[in-house]
């Protein structure tokens, strides 16, 4: 029930599991994929504004997947290649909340990078979070759930209680 309630939310909704532990941790835990996720980075801010807590802004990437039809082994990057993938992913976090922190200069915010899948690096970040903030981005005319993988990961998984913020 609460999958097809947050698959088409229209406003922010809290989503709370039934075996999270109670401890506080006096730490908002966001998940950002880009700057376009400017929504929930807003909510994120007020509601470690309201609590009283750190913001922890976390970005997840992975490094490439070989191209579809190239043998594994024969695809590598170049040290150089992957220190600029991973120089390019620290940024994401950073350029977010850039905007951000003259409008909240009380919020101690941490952007930080893992290179980890999404789901599971949201889903372990999760365990150190009093409330964890997503984006809930919705594709035009798509029929059926239209909840991502990470989304969905982070509804079932999670440690503590998740926010969804819509997007578009």
């Amino acid at each position: 029930m609460s999958l097809r309630v947050a698959a088409h939310c229209t406003t922010p909704l809290m989503v709370v599991r039934g075996d999270q532990d109670a401890d506080e941790h006096h730490r908002v835990l966001i998940g950002v994929a880009s700057d376009a996720d400017t929504d929930a980075l807003h909510f994120a801010f007020q509601e470690a504004r309201r609590r009283g807590c750190a913001l922890r802004v976390l970005h997840a990437w992975q490094s490439p997947a070989a191209p579809h039809g190239s043998h594994a082994a024969s695809y590598h990057l170049s040290r150089d290649e992957l220190e600029q993938l991973r120089k390019g992913a620290e940024t994401v976090s950073q350029h977010a909340v850039a905007p951000l922190r003259e409008t909240y200069p009380d919020v101690d915010v941490h952007p930080d990078t893992v290179c980890l899948g999404a789901g599971k690096a949201l889903v372990e970040a999760s365990r150190n979070a009093d409330v964890a903030v997503l984006a809930a981005h919705r594709r035009p005319r798509h029929i059926g759930l239209q909840l991502g993988p990470v989304t969905h990961a982070m509804l079932h998984h999670a440690h503590c209680p998740v926010v969804l913020v819509p997007v578009g």
